[in-house]
Order: structure tokens, then sequence, then C-alpha cells
């Protein structure tokens, strides 16, 4: 497919794919709250109707299934609904547009990797890791960003709202990769992370900016951020070498849960 490829920072490899499966329905289910184009969103109303077992709509679709026969014709159907979507030119445009963003995350990732490696390392103590992750891309207007910890898969798409922005987030994933996995309070890291990564990893690549805004923007989650301010000082005490924990990991663990 277009937009493919594999690249290597250390031990690490990113494998940037667009599998059309998972394009249709990541962006059937978001066609709601933003739209790549508007024949998008008349497409997917008509689909909902259909289908609504395509938008996680299980219990509803389930309803008056009574013998095997009737469950199989559901499924039978959905694919029969879902290759008719896949052929019609929504869906097409859809995917040529995701196959070039695709080539741009590539490009972006690869001119920049080197440099948001070193300062990944400076920043959270921690090497890329050393694994194959897949990074499955989905249309940038359609928001996607989420980790598959136990199949190493990044699930990515969303708009370059600053410079960076995909190198930053890309970071991001990766580092929930990392550290979701070492006992620390979910929460807690999740604050260290949009502090290492979210914040002071976009100032260092952008030369300039500031923690919580860029160019007028909410950096982060709004849910997190009062937990991101309790935690300030110690991060800080952290960046300045102050902190016994050695990398972030070990700062999540020696504050989770915060204030014990």
């Amino acid at each position: 497919m277009g937009g493919e490829g594999c690249y290597q920072i250390s031990n690490m490899k990113l494998q940037f794919q667009v599998q059309p499966y998972y394009l249709l329905a990541h962006s059937l289910k978001r066609a709601w709250d933003d739209q790549p184009f508007p024949e998008w969103v008349e497409l997917a109303e008509r689909t909902k109707k259909q289908a609504p077992l395509l938008f996680g709509d299980i219990p509803q679709s389930f309803i008056g299934i009574k013998d095997a026969d009737t469950f199989r014709h559901l499924f039978q159907e959905m694919q029969n609904i879902t290759q008719a979507v896949m052929e019609t030119p929504e869906f097409r445009r859809l995917l040529d547009e995701t196959r070039q963003y695709c080539q741009w995350v590539e490009g972006e990732w690869l001119q920049k990797k080197e440099q948001a490696a070193q300062l990944f390392k400076e920043i959270a103590g921690l090497a890329f890791p050393d694994m194959s992750i897949m990074v499955l891309i989905t249309h940038p207007k359609l928001w996607n960003g989420m980790n598959i910890l136990e199949k190493k898969i990044i699930c990515w798409g969303h708009s370059e709202d600053w410079e960076n922005y995909t190198v930053v987030y890309l970071c991001h994933e990766i580092l929930h990769l990392l550290a979701d996995k070492s006992g620390a309070d979910g929460e807690v890291m999740h604050a260290l992370i949009e502090l290492a990564i979210d914040n002071e990893l976009r100032v260092r690549l952008n030369h300039r900016g500031q923690y919580f805004k860029e160019q007028g923007r909410e950096v982060g989650h709004p849910d997190l951020r009062r937990l991101e301010k309790k935690l300030f000082q110690i991060w800080k005490g952290y960046l300045a070498g102050e902190s016994p924990a050695k990398d972030l990991v070990q700062l999540g663990i020696k504050n989770s849960p915060f204030g014990e």
C-alpha cells in the first residue's frame, strides 16, 4: 500500500500502514465529531441504519436473533454492506487521502526521528524501546491517538495543529508502551507523560513555547491539568537532576498514588 515503510532508531522499528478495514471502522464512528468531507457524513448516516454493528451498537444489532442461522445471516449481511461501502467513491477518496497523509507522517518521522530520540532520552531518561511497533494511520481530520500495548500497535491520525505535532504525539504513544505496565498509577503516569512529551519535548523541538498552551490551544487532556500542576514542582526537580528517580517510570512509581 502507498505510505508504508519501516524505519529504525536504535533497535526500535516503526511500521507505518493504512489498513482499509480499520480505516473504515474508525472513520464511520468518528464521522459526527469531525468531517473529512461532507459526503462522508452522508455515507456514514446511511450505513449506520443498515449495519449498526459496525458502529459498536452490538446489543441493538442482536435483537431478534433466535437461532444460529439468523446469527450467521447478520454477519453475512454486515460483510456485504462493508464491501459495498468500501467500493463507494467516498471511501476511495478517504483511502487515497489517508494514504497521502501516511506518506507525509513517514517523511516527518524520518526527518525528525534522530533529534526526537535524543531529546526523548534526555527528558524521560529512557531509550526508545527495543521492539517493532505497528503504526496504523487513519484520516487526519478524524482524530485518533491511542496504543494497544499487548499488540505493540499505535493508532494515529490528526491534523498538524502546531509544528512537530505528529512527532511529539508519536513519542507520547511510544512512552505509553514503555510505561503503562510499570505498576505506576495510571493517571500519575499519564500526567508525567504529558509533562515530559506534550510539553517539555514540544518546547525543545520547537525551540520556543510554554507549558500547557501552544498558539492559544490547550495542550494535553484538561482532566489531567490539576494533577499535572500538583506534580509540576516534582517534575521540575526531576529535570534539574534533584530527584532520586533515574527515569520517568521510576518517577511515576515513586509518586503513585500521588501524595502518599
